[in-house]
């Protein structure tokens, strides 16, 4: 490859083709052009054999938020605190939470089919 370095002095021009003269033309007037690249390959290539590990399936969450419907317009009217939520896959209750200011939240939670349960509380009709 050529490295191409052109200087102008007082009253002359230098231009410098080869590695050698392009050192000496950039002592002197410090500047050099870096010869162009071509086309580089990858940083990262493909592995040949598999990974040790297979990347994780992001886990996912259910949440929700418990209201009374007094009026029954299906519209919830007033927000429940405490009421117990379960969280059930393949009849198995796997979680339990409380609502909090009615939210409840099940974090975590694998790919898959779940059914959440609201329990009855004394002097709430749900």
């Amino acid at each position: 490859h050529k490295t191409v370095c052109k200087c102008s002095g007082p009253g002359k021009r230098l231009a410098c083709r080869n590695t050698n003269k392009a050192t000496e033309c950039a002592k002197t007037c410090g500047r050099t052009k870096k010869p162009s690249r071509k086309t580089r390959k990858p940083r990262f290539q493909p592995t040949r054999r598999p990974t040790p590990r297979p990347t994780p399936a992001p886990l996912g969450s259910i949440a929700g938020c418990v209201q009374e419907d007094s009026d029954n317009d299906d519209i919830g009217d007033i927000s429940l605190s405490g009421v117990p939520i379960s969280l059930i896959q393949n009849g198995a209750v796997i979680a339990t939470t409380v609502t909090r200011n009615c939210l409840y939240i099940f974090s975590g939670l694998p790919k898959g089919n779940y059914v959440v349960m609201e329990m009855n509380v004394p002097g709430i009709s749900l």
